[in-house]
């Protein structure tokens, strides 16, 4: 890539992650996919649960490879997931037990009892996050 202020994303899809480089030219974007990968939730316990030790692997393999091309020059990095699941953390940082998948199904029930309090309609107007109460998620 030539010179520009290089910028990193990582995207982390419910289906695949990947890693994108761009280079701003301060007039436009160029964009580079690289680095790929699978991603999803698994099973474990009856439950639909994150691999996060694997996705943060594959997040840093692909940063790595960005600073690479871009000859260490990345300015900056950004994350970009679907911001409904979590990880609950202890006063130091560490984990406290599994990253459930926003399609688990101890999920399901929860979501109904928003709506008294936010209105569907009103927290897909908030969050961009469409939903039917009456359809549980897939794997």
């Amino acid at each position: 890539m030539k010179n520009g202020t290089y910028i990193a994303a990582a995207d982390l899809g419910a289906e695949s992650g990947r890693v994108v480089l761009c280079r701003w030219t301060g007039e436009e974007g160029i964009l580079e996919e690289v680095h790929r990968f699978p991603n999803g939730a698994r099973q474990e316990a009856g439950h639909l649960v994150w691999d996060l030790d694997r996705l943060w692997q594959e997040v840093l393999k692909g940063l790595r490879l960005a600073v690479s091309k871009a000859g260490r020059r990345v300015a900056s990095v950004g994350v970009d997931g679907w911001g409904v699941d979590y990880v609950l953390l202890d006063r130091t940082g560490n984990r406290i037990g599994r990253a459930y998948c926003y399609r688990d199904a101890r999920n399901l029930p929860q979501r109904g009892r928003a709506f008294p309090f936010l209105p569907q309609k009103r927290m897909y107007e908030i969050t961009g996050f469409n939903f039917c109460l009456s359809t549980p998620f897939t794997s």
